[in-house]
C-alpha cells in the first residue's frame, strides 16, 4: 500500500522534548529520523558535518537535495527536525509540500525557556544516564524571556498560517503527550507507519523533574511575570478546539441596576440568575446582538460580569450531564463514550464505580478538546478560556468572578442582590469520589484553563 507521505519534519524549538520523541520515532522499525539536519552549526547531530555525502557547503548551496537523497536512500519513511533558526528555505519546502508530513511539538514556554537556561549553564543538552545529571538554579530575565517567546510564537504563527492557506493539517504534540504510547501510536499511523510502539524511548530522561520553585532563584518575580499569559503554541499554533459564538440570546440583562451577565455554559448559570431575580427586577433574554448593542447604548454606565467555575467541578457537570442523566440530546453521545472510551455507568452504580467512569470521561475529554476523536466538543465541556474568547466578540465582561470565591458579596456590589450563591446539589456527590487522580486527569485535559486562569486543585478551592 502508498504511504501518504514522502518525509515527515518535526517542527518544534530547544528543550521541547524533541529529543526524546526523536528516540521513540527510531524504534519503529521504517521510520528514520536523522536529528537536526538544517542546523546551522551542524548536520543532524553535533559535530555532524556530512550526511548522505552532502556536506555543509553543499547542503548551503542546495539544501533540497539533501532531502532528495535522504528520501532516495532510506529504507521506510524519513525525516528530521526543524527549528525556527534553522535554514528558512526549508520551512517553506515543506510546508507548501503536501508529501512532506508535519508533526507540530510544543511545550509551554515558561519550562522551555527555565530548562534552556539551565542546559546553558550546565553544558548538558541530553541525559541518558541519570547518575550524570547535572544542576543548577538560574535566574528568570524577563528581557530574555520575551524576546524567547516572541521568537517561537512567530514560529508557530507563520507554521499555523501557512498550513491553514494550504489546506493542510499538521499532527499537533504537547509536551506532556510524550510519555503516551497511545498518542506516540496515532502519530505512527498518521505518518504511514505499519509498526506500533509498545512503550516510549527509555534511551532518554528527563533533565530537571524538580519543581520550578527549585530551578528558579528569583521563582515569585518569575511568576508575577507569566502569570495570566496564555502560552504555549497550544495557544498559539495547536489548538484544535473550536471558536465559539458568544452566546448573546443566553445573556441575563437586568435594569436598575443595569447589569449584563454573560454566563459560560456548564457554569452556576441558574443560581447568578437567581440571585438576579431575587432583586424583583425582570431579566431579559434571548436578544440578538443588535438587541443588545441597542440596550447598551441606552444604558450608559451599564455593568457586565461573567463567572468562572472551577475545571472539576464544571467536568462533573458535564459528566452528569452527559453521562448520568437520560437527557436524549446526549443519547447517541454515551452509546459511542461506552463503545470506544469504556465510559459507561450503571443505574445502580456506587461511588468506585463512578469515580472509574468520571475518570475515563475526563481521558477522553483530553483527546476530544486535543481534535483527536471524531466527535465535536459540546460547549458543556469546551474550555472556559475558548468560551470567554466568544464572549470578547461582542463584549469584554467588566469582571470575571469565581464561584469558590468571594463570588456573592461581589454579586451584591454589582446587583445589590441578596449575597447567597447555592452549591449544586451534586457537589457533596463530588467530593466523596474526588482525588489525586481525578485532579490530574482533569489538569490534562484543562491545561490550558489551570494556566489561563491559575487554577489550583479543586479540594484547596472547594
Amino acid at each position: 500500500m502508498a504511504r501518504p507521505f514522502d518525509f515527515f519534519v518535526v517542527l518544534a524549538d530547544m528543550r521541547t522534548g524533541s529529543n526524546f520523541l526523536e528516540a521513540s520515532l527510531n524504534q519503529l522499525s521504517d521510520v528514520t529520523c536523522y536529528g537536526e539536519v538544517f542546523n546551522p552549526v551542524f548536520i543532524g547531530s553535533h559535530n555532524r558535518t556530512e550526511l548522505f555525502e552532502i556536506d555543509m557547503g553543499a547542503r548551503e548551496r542546495d539544501p533540497f537535495q539533501l532531502i532528495e537523497r535522504m528520501v532516495v536512500q532510506t529504507d521506510g519513511l524519513s525525516g528530521f527536525r526543524l527549528f525556527h533558526d534553522h535554514d528558512p528555505r526549508v520551512l517553506d519546502f515543506c510546508l507548501q509540500n503536501r508529501r512532506c508530513a508535519k508533526i507540530v511539538l510544543s511545550r509551554n514556554p515558561v519550562e522551555s525557556f527555565v530548562s534552556l537556561q539551565i542546559a546553558i549553564a550546565t553544558g548538558q543538552w541530553k541525559l541518558r544516564d541519570v547518575a550524570k545529571r547535572k544542576t543548577k538554579k538560574i535566574r528568570f530575565d524577563q528581557t530574555q524571556y520575551a524576546a524567547f517567546l516572541n521568537e517561537r510564537q512567530n514560529f508557530q504563527t507563520t507554521t499555523r498560517r501557512s498550513l491553514q492557506r494550504s489546506g493542510q493539517t499538521a499532527f499537533v504534540l504537547d509536551y506532556s503527550d510524550l510519555n503516551d504510547v497511545g498518542i506516540l501510536n496515532g502519530l505512527a499511523r498518521f505518518i504511514g507507519s505499519e509498526d506500533q510502539l509498545k512503550a516510549p524511548s527509555k534511551a532518554t530522561k528527563r533533565q530537571n523533574p524538580v519543581s520550578m520553585a527549585d530551578k528558579v532563584i528569583n521563582h515569585q518575580e518569575m511568576l508575577a511575570v507569566v502569570q495570566g499569559q496564555t502560552l504555549g503554541a497550544e495557544a498559539v499554533m495547536a489548538d484544535p478546539e473550536p471558536k465559539r459564538g458568544p452566546g448573546v440570546p443566553g445573556f441575563c440583562v437586568m435594569e436598575n441596576p443595569d447589569v449584563i451577565f454573560a454566563p459560560i455554559a456548564a457554569g452556576p448559570t441558574r443560581a447568578v440568575r437567581d440571585l438576579m431575580s431575587s432583586r424583583g427586577h425582570p431579566i431579559a433574554t434571548g436578544l440578538t446582538q443588535g438587541e443588545l448593542r441597542k440596550w447598551k447604548r441606552s444604558h450608559v454606565g451599564h455593568r457586565s460580569f461573567t463567572v468562572l467555575r472551577h475545571p472539576v467541578p464544571r467536568a462533573y457537570g458535564a459528566f452528569r450531564a452527559a453521562i448520568l442523566s437520560e437527557a436524549s440530546a446526549h443519547e447517541m453521545f454515551r452509546a459511542k463514550l461506552a463503545d470506544r472510551y469504556g465510559v459507561q455507568v450503571a443505574g445502580d452504580a456506587d461511588k468506585p464505580e463512578i469515580a472509574r467512569a468520571f475518570a475515563r470521561f475526563l481521558e477522553f475529554l483530553k483527546l476530544n478538546l486535543a481534535g483527536e476523536t471524531s466527535l465535536k466538543v459540546d460547549p458543556i465541556w469546551s474550555t472556559q478560556s475558548e468560551l470567554l474568547d466568544g464572549i470578547a466578540t461582542v463584549m469584554v465582561p467588566d469582571t470575571i468572578l469565581r464561584e469558590a470565591d468571594t463570588l456573592a458579596p461581589v454579586l451584591y456590589h454589582i446587583t445589590g442582590a441578596d449575597p447567597r450563591l447555592p452549591r449544586p446539589v451534586w457537589y457533596d456527590e463530588l467530593r466523596d469520589i474526588y482525588s489525586a487522580k481525578i485532579e490530574k486527569l482533569c489538569k490534562a485535559a484543562y491545561r490550558k484553563d489551570y494556566i489561563t486562569f491559575g487554577f489550583g486543585d479543586w479540594d484547596q478551592a472547594a
